[in-house]
């Protein structure tokens, strides 16, 4: 398998919790050729290079790289390997059987509403607002049917008051760079 993801990347969407084993780990699926990580609440979906010689299975997140700049090769085939050319470290997958994320993931329609939301914006939203009385940072989202113009957001606690709202400006997809696929 070949992918530039780091161990930061593939945890960040992964489950922490002992009971959800399967999720703790990103599925390889070598049919798809794809990762899939799933923290129960968000998935997401990799595309990755494999070799003929890989086989699916739940990869743990120890097996990952640290930094981008590292260079690595890895094989799954029973068990996971990364070799980093001047050592190579053997891990054992997870076993346990992945959820099927395809059956609640919807197929894209063209009636959808296609907003763009610039990631590093909504991160410093996240970073920059405080949690509700329950300790959370759920808000929602108003998203007009003309999706030029803002997105607005607030947040409820359990009460029905609000501690904070806001906007966020939707943002250009460059067609040329980012084609849907």
């Amino acid at each position: 398998m070949k992918t530039e993801l780091t161990k930061k990347m593939i945890k960040s969407c992964t489950s922490k919790d002992a009971l959800k084993p399967a999720l703790k780990g990103a599925y390889l699926d070598v049919d798809k050729k794809r990762l899939t990580t799933c923290n129960g609440v968000a998935v997401i979906n990799y595309k990755v290079d494999v070799s003929p010689e890989d086989n699916s299975g739940i990869l743990p997140v120890e097996l990952f790289k640290n930094k981008i700049s590292d260079r690595c090769e890895y094989s799954v085939n029973g068990v996971a390997i990364r070799n980093n050319f001047d050592s190579k470290s053997e891990y054992n997958l997870i076993d346990q059987k992945f959820p099927d994320v395809d059956s609640v993931t919807p197929e894209d329609d063209v009636e959808d509403r296609v907003v763009g939301i610039n990631l590093d914006l909504l991160k410093q939203l996240c970073e920059g607002v405080p949690k509700d009385d329950n300790g959370h940072k759920y808000i929602e989202l108003r998203i007009p049917k003309d999706c030029n113009k803002v997105i607005k957001f607030k947040q409820f606690n359990v009460d029905g008051t609000s501690n904070y709202d806001g906007i966020m400006m939707p943002v250009r997809i460059n067609e040329t760079t980012n084609k849907r696929s």
